[in-house]
């Protein structure tokens, strides 16, 4: 993947700085420091990287039944300048959701949860807002939310918040099929249309390099990809997330990853591969 004319994969090709997580639901969370931050952009500078997404968590507190961000979010903002002081682009924020399920917004009760978590997405806008940041995804794999059309007006109104501050605005499902039942209305407010796609490759004793190739040819994405062209031409289609762990077992269902094993990158180049030759 280095930035060469002859690189094969010629859109870009970011990477996901996972610099904080939720750990539990009784508060606990952590955010990396700003030697491991900029020890991560060393290696993404040195394979080639084009752009980085940056993930944020809000996790359940159920000790104070309230939610929380998980980042720091002055220390996010140092990680951010360190991307631009070293010439990569900062493609997204992504909200993700952990340890928070729809229950939990019935503890919280819904009106207070809407304010929450409109407000908490107003912050980070707030905060990040001078990093050039093309794409704010306010919602990650939580169709609880924005599938749920008792919820799609407090989907807009986040969308509209995001937007608000300059950036362009999607929403990341868990594969294609969640955005086959999304509303229209939600549709029309996006700027692109996002998926986290995971393709299993193969259960065999012995996997190579064409066995990605072969399985990424045999899934539906790329008619995913151009049915949404079709029916909203103006809007852009993302691949907002997909990858393995270096685990033999892992591919078999990349989105779990599991494993014991790693074997030098041997089954990440063998997922990897299949991505840049068919999705290119």
């Amino acid at each position: 993947t280095k930035k060469t004319d002859e690189r094969i994969f010629k859109p870009n090709f970011g990477i996901s700085a996972y610099w904080g997580e939720v750990s539990d639901r009784t508060g606990g969370c952590y955010t990396s420091s700003i030697e491991n931050m900029k020890n991560d952009i060393e290696i993404w500078k040195a394979h080639g990287v084009d752009e980085v997404v940056i993930p944020l968590h809000i996790g359940y507190n159920e000790t104070f039944n309230d939610i929380f961000l998980a980042e720091n979010l002055e220390t996010i903002k140092q990680g951010c300048q360190e991307i631009i002081n070293n010439r990569l682009k900062i493609a997204c924020i992504k909200v993700h959701v952990m340890h928070l399920s729809s229950n939990d917004v019935s503890s919280i009760g819904e009106n207070d949860f809407i304010n929450k978590y409109s407000n908490m997405i107003q912050n980070i806008c707030e905060s990040l807002r001078t990093y050039n940041i093309e794409y704010f995804i306010p919602f990650n794999e939580v169709s609880w939310i924005y599938n749920n059309n008792s919820r799609k007006s407090f989907t807009l109104n986040v969308i509209d918040i995001c937007k608000s501050y300059g950036y362009k605005v999607s929403i990341s499902t868990a594969g294609a099929e969640e955005n086959f039942t999304m509303s229209t209305d939600i549709h029309n407010s996006l700027d692109a249309i996002s998926i986290n796609y995971y393709q299993p490759i193969s259960a065999k004793n012995i996997i190579k390099n064409v066995d990605g190739y072969n399985s990424w040819k045999g899934s539906n994405i790329l008619n995913f990809a151009q049915y949404f062209k079709n029916k909203y031409p103006n809007k852009e289609f993302i691949v907002s997330e997909t990858g393995v762990n270096d685990y033999k077992q892992a591919l078999i269902s990349p989105e779990l990853s599991f494993g014991t094993e790693r074997n030098e990158g041997i089954y990440q180049d063998i997922y990897l591969n299949g991505v840049f030759n068919y999705l290119n």
